[in-house]
């Protein structure tokens, strides 16, 4: 589940939108990306976290994820946050983004208002989905991703990782 939604928001964040698609469910993907491409001109994904994750439904098939955007508009470059809330749901081994919905902070391009969100349209057009299609091979685009690592943790990773090279290292002494 954690990769799925991360590998959906990263493909949002780096403008690698087949990625992100490929987490829609398949009734949604054109509309997803004809929007995305409209706004990939000028919207800057600076950032994002996930702050909640809140699984559902007996067979835990269902997620509730709440996202926290850091982005900026090219024509004003002044840095904003939005929180979004994300439904997730499991489709044999595949997780699909059903609907995303605006909570607080600035308005943020592509978002629906909480009050717009249809939940059934999401529902109903995840339906279509077929086993071939939650199981399709992704090749390369899956296979390189890794976890998103910034700021402060960017940092920490390299100190450690550093610090693990130089210990596994023989060292030599001069003769």
């Amino acid at each position: 589940m954690m990769y799925d939604i991360r590998a959906y928001n990263e493909g949002l964040r780096w403008d690698k939108l087949p990625q992100s698609a490929i987490r829609i469910p398949p009734a949604e993907r054109d509309a997803f990306l004809d929007e995305r491409e409209q706004l990939q001109d000028e919207l800057r994904i600076d950032d994002f976290d996930i702050t909640r994750l809140k699984t559902e439904g007996e067979t835990k098939d269902r997620a509730d994820v709440q996202i926290r955007w850091v982005w900026h508009m090219d024509r004003e470059g002044i840095v904003k946050e939005t929180t979004s809330k994300q439904s997730w749901k499991r489709h044999g081994s595949r997780w699909l983004m059903l609907h995303e919905v605006f909570v607080r902070g600035d308005e943020m391009p592509g978002l629906a208002e909480a009050d717009e969100e249809d939940e059934g349209e999401g529902e109903d057009a995840s339906e279509t989905e077929t086993d071939e299609d939650a199981s399709e091979d992704d090749g390369p685009v899956e296979e390189a991703l890794v976890e998103p690592q910034t700021g402060a943790r960017r940092a920490a990773y390299h100190e450690v990782f550093g610090a693990l090279q130089m210990a596994e290292k023989p060292h030599r002494i001069a003769e």
